[in-house]
């Protein structure tokens, strides 16, 4: 019996010993209220509420550092939150279960990008910036690169990734040009895929891109450039004089 159900019992009696009349009647259930509230769930024969699932890690990559953000933006809810019926997804993830998350990333990387080619939102949606669920990006066959991370995201949800190991990351290329990419953590590691790239390639080894902005499960990192430690002068003996 939940919380809610309980309270509901406690309203009733409540409601009874208002009544002078029926006050004296109503004691059992006020005492059965106040028992049923007192017990644990183990008592009342249910199973203990789990436990809240554990944050994302902090995507402190590429030299930088994420410092959480107090909002959530509205483009990433709509795209992580909206799942995927595609029959191509069906197709990229279909006798994958048998594979290891490597191998199953791997292949997400490859057959979304071979499956989705590269157009600006400006061509696609009379629009600058449109982020695209992963239904209408592979309705259309092509996307920008963060329509093809999502759909990547939402191939890999399909297959039992965890949310909190999916990260969409927004930042700027070697050239200072606006890019994305798709980060999943397996193993406690973080790896990238790219659509520039033909294979996943593990975060330590990838290079030529400044993140500005990573979106996961909840919540949301701004990134800073990491403070190279101050050089502490040598201690010396007494000054000369």
């Amino acid at each position: 019996m939940g919380k809610s159900i309980r309270r509901g019992w406690l309203a009733a009696a409540l409601a009874l010993t208002a009544t002078p009349a029926i006050a004296q009647e109503a004691a059992p259930l006020s005492d059965l209220a106040a028992d049923l509230e007192s017990l644990s769930r183990e008592e009342l024969g249910l199973p203990p509420e789990a436990p809240p699932p554990p944050p994302p890690v902090s995507p402190d990559l590429f030299g930088t550092a994420a410092v959480a953000a107090a909002r959530i933006d509205p483009r990433w809810q709509r795209v992580a939150e909206t799942g995927s019926d595609s029959p191509i997804i069906l197709r990229i993830v279909d006798g994958l279960a048998g594979l290891d998350r490597y191998g199953q990333a791997g292949h997400v990387q490859a057959a979304v990008n071979r499956a989705v080619a590269y157009r600006a939102d400006a061509e696609l949606w009379a629009a600058r910036d449109h982020w695209a669920t992963a239904d209408e990006t592979l309705a259309r066959g092509a996307g920008d690169c963060e329509d093809i991370a999502v759909a990547k995201m939402q191939a890999l949800r399909r297959l039992g990734f965890e949310d909190r190991d999916l990260y969409l990351s927004v930042g700027r290329d070697a050239a200072g040009q606006e890019h994305a990419v798709l980060l999943v953590r397996i193993d406690e590691r973080f790896w990238v895929l790219d659509d520039r790239a033909e294979r996943m390639i593990e975060a330590g080894e990838f290079r030529g891109f400044t993140p500005v902005l990573t979106f996961g499960a909840g919540t949301s990192w701004v990134h800073g450039q990491r403070r190279a430690a101050l050089a502490v002068p040598a201690a010396t003996g007494a000054s000369d004089r």
